[in-house]
């Protein structure tokens, strides 16, 4: 990771290093994170099987893959399926989302290794979750599966640890970013869900055409909304100021 020199929202210098710099201290957290994952297991039918799951979920719904479906899909019986995952179908959900989500964290971060400011740091985050959300529709599948989850408590609770895990992790990264931009609302948490929801449900809102032209108008969009909840919160402590300044001189 490059070491560099940044200048924040408020003008100061800080050296942008890890010890310094909270996006960049985040950062590493979910890289070490990801290292302690083994993936020396993840033989060639292993891989074949976890896709197939994560294909026939998106594509019937989470219920509807069975071990006989996921034969199928791969060309075994369905009890040759245990013979890869003891565990069954739980042992497979929990492999499928540790997949899905060390691809999508190691693309966060290759992005975030190749910037040298809070900025483009920020808009990488926002880049790379809404292209992958718009480019991978298991994402949404994944999100629609947890959200179900809340409220039923369907999924194992080794893959919901994780989830939870993980989630506080990448928050961890635009919350350090955020504040090296000079958000200093006591509500930084609630700002990164929103940011994040707004990826999340990129689908719903930016109208891709399926091109890549397309698809940097959306990402260009997600930034500039962003970017805009940043001035909600700066307006916000404008207004207290004047506020604040305008008791004084009446007292």
């Amino acid at each position: 990771m490059r070491e560099a020199t940044t200048t924040t929202a408020h003008g100061s210098d800080p050296s942008d290093t890890d010890d310094f710099s909270p996006r960049l201290r985040a950062a590493n957290q979910l890289r070490q994170y990801l290292e302690k994952v083994d993936w020396s297991h993840l033989t060639y039918r292993r891989q074949q099987i976890l896709e197939a799951f994560v294909s026939l979920a998106s594509t019937n719904g989470y219920e509807s893959v069975t071990m006989r479906a996921l034969g199928e899909r791969v060309g075994v019986k369905a009890p040759s399926i245990y013979r890869h995952f003891e565990g069954g179908r739980d042992e497979i959900v929990t492999e499928a989302y540790r997949w899905h989500f060390y691809r999508f964290a190691s693309a966060v971060l290759e992005g975030v290794d190749q910037t040298d400011n809070v900025h483009d740091y920020w808009n990488s985050l926002v880049r790379v979750h809404l292209q992958r959300q718009l480019e991978s529709p298991e994402n949404d599948m994944w999100d629609i599966l947890l959200a179900s989850d809340r409220i039923g408590g369907f999924l194992p609770a080794e893959a919901r640890e994780e989830y939870n895990e993980w989630i506080g992790l990448y928050w961890q990264m635009y919350a350090g970013a955020a504040r090296e931009l000079g958000f200093e609302s006591q509500n930084v948490a609630k700002f990164v869900k929103v940011v994040v929801k707004v990826c999340d449900t990129a689908n719903e809102w930016c109208g891709w055409d399926g091109t890549q032209s397309g698809l940097q108008v959306c990402v260009d969009q997600a930034i500039a909304i962003s970017r805009a909840l940043f001035n909600v919160d700066f307006g916000r402590r404008a207004r207290s100021s004047v506020a604040t300044a305008q008791r004084r001189v009446t007292d």
